[in-house]
Protein backbone atom coordinates (compact mmCIF):
# COMPACT_ATOMS: atom_id res chain seq x y z
CA UNK A 1 0.00 0.00 0.00
CA UNK A 2 2.90 2.18 1.10
CA UNK A 3 5.04 1.47 -2.71
CA UNK A 4 1.07 2.23 -4.30
CA UNK A 5 1.20 6.15 -2.61
CA UNK A 6 4.70 6.95 -3.38
CA UNK A 7 4.21 5.65 -6.93
CA UNK A 8 1.03 7.49 -7.31
CA UNK A 9 2.95 10.71 -6.02
CA UNK A 10 5.45 9.95 -8.35
CA UNK A 11 3.56 10.18 -10.87
CA UNK A 12 1.59 13.34 -9.92
CA UNK A 13 4.89 15.29 -9.23
CA UNK A 14 5.97 14.13 -12.95
CA UNK A 15 2.32 15.45 -14.51
CA UNK A 16 3.02 18.78 -12.75
CA UNK A 17 6.46 18.87 -13.77
CA UNK A 18 5.56 17.68 -17.00
CA UNK A 19 2.85 20.64 -17.40
CA UNK A 20 4.44 23.37 -15.92
CA UNK A 21 7.83 22.68 -18.62
CA UNK A 22 4.92 22.68 -21.52
CA UNK A 23 3.56 25.57 -20.76
CA UNK A 24 6.96 27.21 -20.26
CA UNK A 25 8.39 25.91 -23.47
CA UNK A 26 4.74 27.16 -25.24
CA UNK A 27 5.45 30.80 -24.15
CA UNK A 28 9.09 30.32 -25.06
CA UNK A 29 7.88 29.34 -28.70
CA UNK A 30 5.16 31.95 -29.10
CA UNK A 31 7.84 34.22 -28.29
CA UNK A 32 10.13 33.17 -31.34
CA UNK A 33 7.08 32.64 -33.16
CA UNK A 34 5.77 36.49 -32.28
CA UNK A 35 9.55 37.68 -33.14
CA UNK A 36 9.49 35.95 -36.35
CA UNK A 37 6.67 37.43 -37.15
CA UNK A 38 7.66 41.27 -36.17
CA UNK A 39 10.92 40.82 -38.22
CA UNK A 40 9.02 40.10 -41.27
CA UNK A 41 7.33 43.09 -41.13
CA UNK A 42 9.99 45.33 -40.83
CA UNK A 43 11.77 47.88 -43.29
CA UNK A 44 15.16 48.33 -43.40
CA UNK A 45 16.90 51.34 -42.77
CA UNK A 46 20.31 53.12 -42.62
CA UNK A 47 20.64 55.59 -39.97
CA UNK A 48 24.04 57.62 -39.81
CA UNK A 49 26.64 55.78 -37.35
CA UNK A 50 25.02 52.20 -37.89
CA UNK A 51 28.20 50.42 -38.96
CA UNK A 52 27.79 46.99 -40.42
CA UNK A 53 24.59 46.18 -38.31
CA UNK A 54 21.25 45.56 -40.25
CA UNK A 55 18.80 48.13 -38.54
CA UNK A 56 15.36 48.11 -39.40
CA UNK A 57 12.38 49.96 -38.56
CA UNK A 58 9.34 48.87 -36.93
CA UNK A 59 5.88 50.04 -36.28
CA UNK A 60 5.40 47.18 -33.41
CA UNK A 61 7.91 48.45 -31.26
CA UNK A 62 8.25 50.92 -28.96
CA UNK A 63 11.50 51.05 -27.94
CA UNK A 64 14.92 49.44 -29.56
CA UNK A 65 15.96 45.81 -29.40
CA UNK A 66 17.89 43.68 -31.28
CA UNK A 67 16.33 40.61 -32.37
CA UNK A 68 18.22 37.46 -34.26
CA UNK A 69 20.96 34.71 -32.72
CA UNK A 70 22.71 33.83 -36.48
CA UNK A 71 21.90 37.51 -38.21
CA UNK A 72 21.20 40.29 -35.58
CA UNK A 73 19.54 42.77 -36.58
CA UNK A 74 18.76 46.33 -34.59
CA UNK A 75 14.82 47.13 -34.36
CA UNK A 76 13.93 51.12 -33.87
CA UNK A 77 10.38 52.45 -34.03
CA UNK A 78 9.33 54.54 -36.85
CA UNK A 79 10.17 57.59 -34.51
CA UNK A 80 13.44 57.20 -34.74
CA UNK A 81 14.22 59.82 -37.51
CA UNK A 82 12.79 62.40 -34.84
CA UNK A 83 15.15 61.46 -32.14
CA UNK A 84 18.83 64.32 -32.64
CA UNK A 85 21.97 62.64 -33.49
CA UNK A 86 23.77 62.58 -29.78
CA UNK A 87 20.40 60.06 -28.94
CA UNK A 88 20.24 58.17 -32.35
CA UNK A 89 23.98 57.01 -32.00
CA UNK A 90 23.47 56.54 -27.95
CA UNK A 91 20.83 53.85 -28.92
CA UNK A 92 23.07 52.55 -31.81
CA UNK A 93 26.02 51.89 -29.26
CA UNK A 94 24.06 50.57 -26.67
CA UNK A 95 22.00 47.72 -29.48
CA UNK A 96 25.53 47.44 -31.08
CA UNK A 97 27.24 46.30 -27.90
CA UNK A 98 24.43 43.37 -26.90
CA UNK A 99 25.27 42.34 -30.04
CA UNK A 100 28.91 42.26 -29.76
CA UNK A 101 28.57 40.53 -26.24
CA UNK A 102 26.27 37.70 -27.77
CA UNK A 103 23.50 38.92 -25.08
CA UNK A 104 20.51 37.48 -27.23
CA UNK A 105 22.38 33.89 -27.15
CA UNK A 106 22.94 34.36 -23.43
CA UNK A 107 19.01 35.14 -22.93
CA UNK A 108 17.91 32.49 -24.70
CA UNK A 109 19.92 30.23 -22.83
CA UNK A 110 18.85 31.72 -19.51
CA UNK A 111 15.28 31.05 -20.85
CA UNK A 112 15.53 27.49 -21.92
CA UNK A 113 16.80 27.02 -18.15
CA UNK A 114 13.92 28.60 -16.85
CA UNK A 115 11.08 26.20 -18.85
CA UNK A 116 13.54 23.18 -17.94
CA UNK A 117 13.77 24.27 -14.52
CA UNK A 118 10.56 26.34 -14.10
CA UNK A 119 10.19 25.42 -10.26
CA UNK A 120 13.34 26.57 -9.20
CA UNK A 121 13.63 30.74 -7.95
CA UNK A 122 17.15 30.85 -8.78
CA UNK A 123 16.10 29.81 -12.33
CA UNK A 124 13.73 33.02 -12.65
CA UNK A 125 16.48 35.12 -10.63
CA UNK A 126 19.37 33.94 -12.92
CA UNK A 127 17.38 35.06 -15.92
CA UNK A 128 16.97 38.53 -14.51
CA UNK A 129 20.15 39.15 -13.09
CA UNK A 130 21.59 38.50 -16.75
CA UNK A 131 19.50 40.26 -17.86
CA UNK A 132 20.72 43.53 -15.21
CA UNK A 133 24.43 43.01 -15.87
CA UNK A 134 23.89 42.87 -19.97
CA UNK A 135 22.22 46.28 -19.69
CA UNK A 136 24.88 47.43 -17.40
CA UNK A 137 27.58 46.48 -19.14
CA UNK A 138 25.89 47.73 -22.23
CA UNK A 139 25.24 51.35 -20.40
CA UNK A 140 28.99 50.91 -19.33
CA UNK A 141 30.17 50.78 -22.97
CA UNK A 142 27.96 53.72 -24.50
CA UNK A 143 29.73 55.92 -21.22
CA UNK A 144 32.95 54.91 -22.07
CA UNK A 145 32.75 56.14 -25.73
CA UNK A 146 30.20 59.12 -25.40
CA UNK A 147 32.18 60.20 -21.58
CA UNK A 148 28.70 61.94 -20.96
CA UNK A 149 26.67 59.98 -18.18
CA UNK A 150 23.73 63.20 -17.82
CA UNK A 151 23.06 63.09 -21.23
CA UNK A 152 23.17 59.55 -21.38
CA UNK A 153 20.68 59.07 -18.38
CA UNK A 154 18.10 61.60 -20.36
CA UNK A 155 18.05 59.29 -23.27
CA UNK A 156 17.70 56.55 -21.60
CA UNK A 157 14.86 58.31 -19.49
CA UNK A 158 13.39 59.43 -23.15
CA UNK A 159 13.36 55.65 -24.57
CA UNK A 160 11.58 54.35 -21.40
CA UNK A 161 9.06 57.18 -21.48
CA UNK A 162 7.84 55.80 -24.55
CA UNK A 163 6.84 52.77 -22.75
CA UNK A 164 4.42 54.06 -20.05
CA UNK A 165 0.71 53.83 -20.69
CA UNK A 166 1.41 51.73 -24.29
CA UNK A 167 -0.32 48.47 -24.81
CA UNK A 168 1.90 47.31 -28.05
CA UNK A 169 4.27 44.23 -26.91
CA UNK A 170 8.10 44.35 -27.69
CA UNK A 171 8.89 41.54 -29.27
CA UNK A 172 9.08 38.60 -26.71
CA UNK A 173 12.22 36.99 -27.78
CA UNK A 174 14.49 40.29 -27.98
CA UNK A 175 16.90 42.59 -25.73
CA UNK A 176 15.06 45.63 -25.20
CA UNK A 177 17.11 48.82 -24.25
CA UNK A 178 14.45 50.12 -21.41
CA UNK A 179 12.16 47.76 -19.38
CA UNK A 180 10.75 49.94 -17.38
CA UNK A 181 11.36 47.63 -14.22
CA UNK A 182 15.12 48.03 -14.24
CA UNK A 183 15.16 51.97 -15.85
CA UNK A 184 15.71 53.31 -12.24
CA UNK A 185 18.42 51.03 -10.75
CA UNK A 186 20.21 51.74 -14.22
CA UNK A 187 19.72 55.66 -14.28
CA UNK A 188 21.51 55.21 -10.81
CA UNK A 189 24.58 53.33 -11.85
CA UNK A 190 24.90 55.29 -14.78
CA UNK A 191 24.79 58.64 -12.51
CA UNK A 192 27.61 56.88 -10.24
CA UNK A 193 30.02 58.72 -11.08
CA UNK A 194 32.06 56.66 -8.55
CA UNK A 195 31.49 53.29 -9.86
CA UNK A 196 34.07 51.93 -11.70
CA UNK A 197 32.96 51.17 -15.40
Amino acid sequence: ERSTSTATWAKLLFAGYAIGLTVMLGRLFLGIWSTHRIVQQTQRIRPQGAGQTVVVESKTVRVPLIVGIVRPRILLPTDWSSWNTDMLASVLRHEQAHIDRRDLLVALLAELNRCVYWFHPLAWFLRTRLAALAEQSCDDSVISSTGDRTKYAEHLLDIAGRMSGRTTRVAPLGVSMARTSQVESRIDAILDAERPL
